[in-house]
């Protein structure tokens, strides 16, 4: 686990309502790090979870007061009495140096993907074909140039 542990629950930004996460440097959810270039000024997820993370990680993604993460019995299933966590120190990316390399950790898979999801409500857009995720795509390559450097 390289000294990173997740929580076993839905990590949401503090907000109304049920939308997508925006981490930006303006919010200050988004760190700054050299992989960004100063280019990326916000990058997007769809839900995914929290983690914690070890002494020497560089958060890229980061929770702050106020931001939870709803932790149901049965995943999907949500009450007013399912259990939230405070996210305050834990994060949804980090970078880490590991030996020779370097690792990263992300508690969100769909910032990664291009893909269209069909459910109840209709059909919607996540990741790198969302036009509320401009920044995914750029974000996805500058972090793998950054892995292989």
């Amino acid at each position: 686990s390289f000294g990173f542990e997740f929580s076993n629950g839905f990590a949401r930004l503090k907000k109304e309502g049920n939308h997508t996460d925006y981490f930006s440097l303006q919010n200050e959810r988004l760190k700054e790090h050299p992989m960004l270039e100063g280019e990326i000024q916000s990058v997007t997820t769809f839900t995914g979870s929290a983690f914690t993370y070890p002494e020497e990680a560089e958060l890229i993604l980061r929770f702050k007061e106020g931001d939870i993460s709803l932790e149901p019995e049965i995943a999907w299933q949500f009450a007013d009495t399912t259990k939230t966590i405070d996210l305050e120190n834990y994060a949804q990316g980090a970078v880490m140096n590991y030996g020779k390399g370097k690792l990263a950790v992300f508690g969100e898979a769909a910032m990664f993907t291009a893909r269209d999801i069909t459910n109840e409500n209709g059909t919607f857009k996540v990741g790198f074909n969302s036009r509320l995720a401009p920044n995914n795509q750029r974000f996805a390559v500058r972090l793998m140039r950054y892995l292989v450097e």
